[in-house]
């Protein structure tokens, strides 16, 4: 009589922590944040914008959720790859143009840390750069040292001139 009692105890449990568990959109929207360049932002619209720069952070929750799972986009998986460098975090930014525009990817910042082409996780021949057509989606990943981000708060990111302040989930 008391096996049954544990088994559904037992089952409960293991269905309420499944309820619980975040799904990958909900985990990919915590993590990021948008920069828009030469945009002006009034309520849920953007007007005049260049381009949009989408900073995904991949930590330990978002990379586990990459593999195997058919509802992550191909970008997403390849440069989720490039998690788990020691003392490094890892951005995933994903570029939209919207008007022609010229990118240099030596004016993304993120933290105290302004890129450098040794931070760039791509070959070369496959970077974004100079100008860009209207209608272009790109992505560029770039590990960021550890120390640069703050411990807790806000992150600075962007580009240029353009930026936004956003706090990292816990």
């Amino acid at each position: 009589m008391r096996a049954p009692a544990a088994l559904l105890s037992l089952l409960l449990l293991f269905v309420t922590a499944a309820g619980e568990a975040a799904t990958f959109r909900e985990l990919l929207d915590a993590r990021t944040a948008n920069v828009w360049v030469e945009g002006q932002v009034l309520g849920d619209m953007v007007l005049g914008a260049r381009a949009r720069l989408a900073f995904i952070l991949v930590d330990q929750a978002l990379a586990r959720s990459l593999s195997g799972n058919p509802d992550v986009p191909d970008w997403l998986a390849w440069h989720g790859q490039n998690y788990g460098a020691k003392g490094k975090t890892l951005f995933v930014i994903r570029l939209k143009v919207l008007k022609p525009w010229t990118f240099d990817p030596r004016e993304l910042r993120v933290g105290d840390h302004k890129v450098t082409l040794e931070d760039i996780r791509a070959r070369i021949h496959y970077l974004p750069e100079g100008d860009l057509p209207t209608g272009l989606e790109a992505t560029v990943a770039v590990l960021i040292p550890t120390k640069a981000l703050p411990a807790r708060g806000p992150i600075s990111l962007g580009y240029g001139e353009y930026g936004t302040e956003w706090t990292a989930p816990r």
